[in-house]
């Protein structure tokens, strides 16, 4: 473990004062999480199984363990409506406004990057937008820095509001 200077981008969207200086913050959370989903693929990470396969597998499991928000109805209609794969990039996980740090007024550091890996990176993006969803100034903000790909509405609703149950 090592000590990041900075604060969440959650506290730091609480302290901004102005539309503007969130607009800023959200557009560097865009840019940030647009680098790392242009990063070369780290191998070591790379598994060769389907990572939403997995993911599924696993929710299974915390379902059964009692480890879950979600029930056994969304784990099925997961797994019978399971979106259009895309190419894999590396992802952080679990990238939340609490999983990232602002330094000097920008989103500069990942943290809790535990479950960093090669998966699908519309998972990464839907939970980076969880936040400020229904907020359209933000989410253009955010889609000036994350210039990738836009989730489309049933894509957000089946990667934040449906597999991250689970996790």
């Amino acid at each position: 473990m090592s000590f990041e200077n900075g604060i969440t981008l959650t506290s730091a969207l609480k302290k901004a004062k102005k539309l503007a200086e969130k607009k800023l913050l959200i557009r560097s959370f865009g840019q940030i999480l647009n680098q790392l989903h242009e990063t070369k693929t780290i191998e070591s990470l790379n598994h060769k199984n389907d990572w939403l396969e997995q993911q599924l597998i696993k929710a299974e499991y915390y379902l059964k363990s009692g480890e879950s928000d979600g029930g056994i109805q969304l784990l099925e209609k997961l797994k019978s409506n399971k979106p259009l794969p895309v190419p894999r990039t590396l992802i952080h996980g679990d990238c939340t406004t609490d999983n990232v740090l602002v330094v000097k007024g920008e989103v500069r550091v990942f943290i809790d990057v535990a479950g960093m890996t090669v998966g699908d990176p519309r998972y990464d993006e839907s939970l980076a937008i969880r936040s400020f969803v229904d907020n359209d100034e933000l989410i253009k903000a955010f889609y000036e820095g994350y210039k990738r790909y836009k989730v489309s509405k049933e894509e957000f609703q089946y990667f934040d509001e449906g597999l991250y149950e689970f996790f």
